[in-house]
């Protein structure tokens, strides 16, 4: 769907003969094509009507699908004075901005036959405003050559995506609108006929192209729909994949956690006893022990040192126990003796 305002240079050098019948009544009928075109090709397409020339820039109808609005509108202009080229876009640009249905693109076109008087800083500004605020702009110059270089530098200053365009139509062509009529001004930048309709003219079979319509719609609005399914699941596979490692990560640290605890009450009974029961003075018995409970590395440097430690003190007291036993034997020995 597209917004456009067409620009009309209504002024004193619209009364020129050198297009045919001339240059108002050739701009006129290409008015009448442009508005009648994009108001059958979608029926949320509108078209407004500005007049350059004059006292001021006047919009004479807003944006609108009503054909006898615009036909009214370019039928009570009047040709006088020159146009005022910059404020005419300036005050385009506000009547798109205010236009009714937001999802529409915006879109100027200006027929210019007549003398611009302005200068490249103004049309440099007015170019980066339009471009800023996404407003296409089409121009088409005709009877008045010596502008072409300013006019083709302000196109390109707007044009954003190839969404602009400049025509350059001489005299001696025939007539205005056939010149248009295979160009991307007529057609909303795309330069294909009927591009909302599957390329069926709708005044030639008005049931088939509103098919058309309606499918190529359907479609488009499905394949919008699958890509936004297509993007949600591989959002939640993402979050479901970030769960998933904490998850793990949560038991991974819960079963070391709870191994260290085993392996903690395993050595602190395994030295208790020790301490108690000569056979737990064999380190062996407590390595068995501590292989028994799931989950144990016994490669564990803590472990292998508190083996190491065990296995030491067992020998030291078994010396400690083997100088016991030789003390007491001596001193037997010298008790028999005395009492003999």
């Amino acid at each position: 769907m597209e917004a456009t305002v067409i620009c009309i240079d209504n002024s004193e050098y619209a009364r020129n003969g050198d297009y045919s019948p001339n240059r108002w009544e050739s701009q006129q009928e290409a008015v009448n094509m442009i508005a009648g075109t994009k108001t059958n090709e979608n029926p949320g397409n509108s078209v407004g009507v500005l007049a350059m020339a004059g006292t001021r820039a006047e919009v004479l109808v807003s944006p609108t699908n009503d054909m006898a609005k615009i036909l009214q509108a370019m039928y009570d202009i009047k040709i006088h004075g020159n146009i005022d080229f910059y404020s005419s876009l300036q005050i385009a640009q506000l009547a798109l901005k205010h236009r009714p249905n937001k999802e529409q693109r915006q879109r100027i076109i200006a027929f210019v036959c007549s003398p611009v008087h302005h200068d490249s800083e103004k049309f440099r500004q007015i170019g980066h405003s339009l471009r800023r605020n996404n407003i296409a702009l089409d121009i088409v110059c005709f009877g008045c050559m010596e502008e072409i270089e300013k006019l083709q530098e302000l196109q390109k200053n707007v044009n954003n995506g190839d969404n602009s365009h400049f025509i350059s139509v001489p005299p001696g062509l025939g007539l205005l609108c056939d010149a248009l009529v295979n160009t991307p001004v007529l057609h909303g930048g795309s330069g294909q006929m009927f591009e909302e309709h599957g390329g069926i003219d709708p005044s030639l079979d008005p049931e088939l192209a509103t098919a058309l319509r309606l499918s190529l719609e359907e479609q488009k609005k499905k394949q919008e729909d699958e890509g936004t399914k297509v993007e949600a699941p591989a959002v939640s596979a993402a979050a479901e994949d970030e769960e998933e490692k904490l998850l793990q990560e949560a038991i991974r640290m819960s079963l070391m956690c709870d191994n260290e605890q085993k392996v903690e009450e395993k050595l602190v009974e395994g030295t208790e006893d020790v301490k108690e029961q000569d056979h737990f003075e064999n380190a062996d018995f407590l390595k068995d022990m501590l292989t028994s409970v799931e989950g144990v590395d016994m490669n564990d440097p803590t472990i292998q040192e508190t083996l190491k430690i065990l296995k030491m003190e067992g020998r030291e007291e078994k010396k400690e126990g083997e100088k016991e036993d030789k003390k007491d034997d001596v001193m037997d020995e010298d008790k028999k003796n005395s009492d003999s």
